[in-house]
């Protein structure tokens, strides 16, 4: 199992590799997933914590666990970070006014 793990073949982002519309519609895909995704990798993390409270019986369990909820967590920030994506690249441009004085923000 660990060589499974610590053999790496592909770090890149898979973003990188999509053209334009291929990247907007696997991000909409994700989009549209966001919520089931969320919910059920929460319910997930929530689970492991009780278990790990309940169950682990030696420090090693513990460090599987807390391994375990580390890696959900870093998966919902991937899949939000996918939805800022795709929430930036959908949102509309102000269309360019010459007479408009450019603002401070």
């Amino acid at each position: 199992m660990s060589e499974i793990i610590l053999k790496v073949e592909n770090l890149e982002d898979p973003l990188l590799s999509l053209s334009e519309n291929d990247k907007k519609a696997y991000l909409a895909r994700v989009v549209d997933n966001y919520d089931i995704i969320e919910k059920e990798a929460k319910w997930l993390i929530s689970k492991i914590v009780y278990d790990e409270k309940s169950q682990a019986q030696n420090w090693e369990q513990v460090l599987i666990c807390r391994g375990s909820v580390n890696f959900g967590e870093l998966l919902l920030q991937r899949f939000d970070d996918l939805k800022g994506q795709y929430d930036e690249l959908t949102k509309e441009k102000e269309p360019f006014d010459q007479f408009k004085p450019i603002s401070e923000e």
